[in-house]
């Protein structure tokens, strides 16, 4: 399906996907997540397509444990100064495009859906 919807923002910093029937919002996909500083990030296991710059997709691990029912994870991790592991992902340039994993519509995260 390749039906493009805005995606949209919670109270609590979730982006869902906006896909929209009849008026009403009828899938909750998870796209990502805010965070305290307004910076927008994709779910885990999510890499930018290299042949479209934009678009981003589930790396193979992670659409596997999607389909499974279950939440991708991070799996590149850096030590940092004090030994503590620290999270590594890149905040992608807006608009971003991202296939919605539960109905597989593309939302579309621009300057409208962050605060």
């Amino acid at each position: 399906m390749s039906t493009e919807w805005l995606a949209r923002r919670t109270r609590n910093g979730n982006v869902l996907c906006g896909r929209m029937v009849a008026g009403q919002h009828v899938c909750q996909g998870p796209i990502g997540a805010v965070d305290a500083d307004g910076t927008f990030y994709f779910l885990p296991g999510t890499v930018e397509d290299l042949e479209r710059p934009g678009w981003w997709r589930p790396t193979a691990r992670s659409a596997e444990r999607i389909a499974a029912g279950r939440m991708p994870r991070w799996h590149r991790t850096v030590r940092g100064p004090s030994g503590e592991r620290v999270l590594v992902w890149k905040s992608p340039q807006l608009p971003a495009r991202y296939p919605c994993p539960s109905c597989h519509c593309i939302a579309l995260v621009d300057s409208t859906v962050l605060p």
